[in-house]
């Protein structure tokens, strides 16, 4: 009888747990309800993140640039990383497993999802400018005439716009941002070519002038691309005239983005949101199930984000290579 009754409570327990998992759609419920676990976002998807945050108050979150996650997952030297799921844009995932696998070949990441939304990266120029641009680069915007009309110092003049607005402000992150080192590898393929491996990006001079005029171009520095787009709506094109940023952000902004034109300079590039779970661990399992789920796909979906993949004609970039180089070159610039 005794035997029995543990067999019954056994039965008991594992119909419970997949009554559980039933109504949290994979996730883990823990006591209270809700998601838990550890979840690190690239900045990028700071809203989506605060959203699921706010849904599930167990569950741990933590914001940072996507190179900052990368590099101290290969700190760590195959020590498991410090979150059950990492949300990040490609290419970071796979910078990140180029950087580990430098260090160790223990396996500390378990395979990354598909896309489960992308963005197209774009520069926001200001209302009182973007006719300008547009006419300088004979409407066919080219991450080649963009730069080129930014290098060197050139002025809003020197391209047809009028003498009072004075220097070209550009921002672009610092490529730890996914979405900055996505546009620097656009803007390689643009001036370079198509699939530009490292060592064909370091030797090629006319990049490595394009990529140091526009470091020392770009304006407030110090604010990431959303603050410093919120900056130029607000005050004008006094101190930032143009913004290299996600589409996505556009959203935030509601009547007040139209005071900028978002122009995508060829060849366009999506940046597409990935998870990458810590690798055999069952609240990754669970986490990643809900980070799937067509919920979450919502969320990102009300925070500017398009679901599922990018379409075959925007995915520009060059490899996870070129990509580890180009951050390498931007941070040998002085």
């Amino acid at each position: 009888m005794k035997r029995l009754g543990s067999l019954i409570l056994a039965v008991v327990l594992v119909l419970g747990a997949l009554w559980i998992r039933g109504r949290t759609g994979g996730g883990l419920l823990v006591a209270g309800g809700g998601l838990d676990g550890r979840l690190t976002c690239s900045t990028e998807l700071r809203r989506a993140c605060e959203a699921l945050s706010e849904d599930h108050p167990r569950l741990r979150v933590k914001v940072e640039p996507a190179g900052v996650t990368a590099e101290a997952i290969a700190a760590r030297r195959g020590a498991a990383p410090d979150f059950d799921v990492w949300l990040t844009l490609q290419p970071y995932g796979g910078v990140a497993r180029e950087l580990l696998g430098a260090t160790t070949d223990r396996p500390v990441l378990g395979t990354a999802s598909g896309a489960l939304a992308h963005s197209r990266i774009g520069m926001y120029v200001h209302e009182s400018r973007a006719q300008t641009l547009s006419t300088h680069c004979q409407g066919q915007m080219a991450w080649g005439c963009v730069l080129g009309a930014i290098s060197g110092g050139q002025t809003w003049d020197n391209i047809g716009g009028e003498e009072t607005w004075g220097p070209i402000k550009p921002h672009i992150d610092d490529p730890a941002e996914a979405s900055a080192l996505l546009a620097l590898g656009g803007a390689a393929v643009g001036l370079i070519g198509e699939n530009p491996d490292g060592l064909t990006i370091r030797e090629n001079a006319d990049f490595a002038t394009a990529l140091s005029s526009l470091k020392r171009a770009r304006t407030r520095s110090e604010l990431p691309a959303s603050a410093a787009l919120a900056r130029m709506l607000a005050v004008g094109p006094s101190e930032i005239d143009i913004v290299v940023a996600l589409t996505a952000e556009r959203d935030r902004f509601g009547d007040a983005a139209s005071k900028a034109r978002l122009l995508y300079p060829a060849p366009v590039v999506s940046a597409q949101v990935v998870a990458v779970p810590r690798r055999n661990a069952e609240v990754a399992r669970d986490l990643m199930d809900a980070l799937l789920a067509s919920r979450f796909r919502e969320t990102l979906e009300s925070t500017g984000w398009d679901v599922g993949s990018p379409a075959t004609g925007t995915q520009n970039s060059p490899s996870v290579g070129a990509h580890i180089t180009l951050r390498d070159m931007w941070r040998e610039l002085p």
